[in-house]
């Protein structure tokens, strides 16, 4: 068993001296005009450009909510494969991927998603700022989907917080940019963003352009588990395309929201006392006690994934060593003896009672992660039958 404890992202453009220069017509450089730019460049600066290497970074920061950082590392081997990690803190990783800015950044529990260009030894934002403008040409090229937009802004943040750039170092940067890219500065708007990104526990200062991520049209209910988390422990149950999926607890079907985007058979939402909100077509509604199921027929599912009453703000009517050990009898009566696994959300502090019923009832547990949930400890437990090996 592997038990892990995770412990816990304007100002205005100065005005120019003297006469405003006139503004021409922003038309992009293909990506052959920039390399050579760069290329004459970098040797005027006795270097050689890495953007001459390659059309872009295979350098990624993401970020992602506070104490989810084992959960997020296994879902992007799911979802992206074999990463190299080059940097982790509780909130953000930087990561070498062979993929598109656009499919890291369409991930539902990463927050935001830069591509690195470049990085500095510095750590305070106005050094940053100056070093990158002296040696930007040295710096990677930005991802060519990006740069069809004119405008540009730079922004910096440090530990996740959003902090000030200096004028004077903000304009040498924004001039280093526009010599290179062509773009024009735009301080408030829709255009594209590069960051100064300084992180804990570190002496350098990435420079990064940010991937703008869709917005989803779906607000989530008072009491709902975030899209974020929902996903990433949909991707704990291990997706195969012949699953047949329940959650015998499932509140207002975040969850099997959250799985039914990835591979399955069926999906089962059970809940005695609370309504599914906008259930999927393909969830198959219950309304049964979750510690019986006697419509579920043993050994039948493939993945039980479920937040379990707490005991903390739920009523149940019975003392909670009871309340657990009759839901891990039934969760291991309906699970596929071979090929069955669970996966559970529950309180850090309810963790031992658990694990003790799960082992009591032949579910091997493979795994305790420690996360935060809106601030409480909490626990991800997976566990599969004992014959499943």
């Amino acid at each position: 068993m592997n038990r892990s404890r995770d412990d816990k992202v304007g100002t205005r453009h100065p005005r120019g001296q003297g006469k405003s220069p006139k503004r021409r017509q922003y038309a992009p450089p293909s990506s052959q005009e920039q390399r050579d730019k760069s290329s004459s460049l970098a040797v005027r600066h006795g270097k050689r450009a890495l953007a001459t290497q390659r059309d872009f970074s295979d350098r990624f920061l993401i970020q992602f909510n506070s104490g989810l950082g084992e959960l997020v590392e296994r879902s992007l081997a799911i979802d992206l494969g074999p990463a190299r990690i080059d940097y982790r803190d509780g909130s953000a990783l930087v990561i070498r991927l062979e993929t598109s800015p656009d499919k890291v950044a369409s991930l539902p529990y990463v927050r935001n998603t830069f591509v690195v260009l470049g990085e500095v030894p510095e750590d305070n934002p106005a050094r940053a700022a100056d070093r990158a403008a002296k040696t930007f040409d040295t710096f990677l090229s930005a991802p060519k989907s990006m740069m069809t937009i004119p405008h540009f802004r730079v922004m910096a943040q440090h530990a996740g917080q959003l902090v000030s750039i200096p004028a004077p170092s903000r304009a040498r940067l924004e001039q280093a940019i526009t010599r290179i890219d062509g773009g024009m500065v735009q301080a408030r708007g829709s255009g594209r963003e590069y960051w100064l990104i300084g992180r804990r526990n570190s002496e350098s200062t990435i420079l990064a352009m940010k991937i703008p991520k869709a917005k989803t049209k779906r607000k989530p209910a008072a009491g709902e588990i975030a899209p974020e988390l929902a996903a990433l422990l949909a991707r704990a149950s291990r997706p195969a395309s012949h699953d047949v999926v329940l959650d015998p607890f499932a509140g207002t079907g975040s969850l099997l929201r959250a799985r039914a985007a990835l591979p399955h058979s069926q999906l089962i939402a059970n809940d005695l006392h609370r309504t599914i909100s906008h259930p999927e077509a393909s969830i198959r509604l219950l309304r049964q006690d979750g510690r019986e199921l006697s419509a579920i027929k043993d050994g039948s599912i493939d993945a039980v994934i479920t937040d379990p009453p707490w005991g903390e703000f739920d009523e149940i009517d019975e003392p909670m060593d009871l309340f657990v050990d009759h839901s891990v009898a039934t969760i291991r009566r309906v699970l596929h003896p071979y090929h069955g696994r669970a996966v559970l959300m529950i309180a850090r502090q309810i963790e031992r009672i658990w694990v003790a019923s799960l082992e009591s009832h032949e579910l091997e547990v493979t795994s305790i992660t420690g996360i935060l949930v809106n601030g409480h400890p909490a626990s991800v437990i997976t566990a599969h039958p004992h014959s499943s090996r």
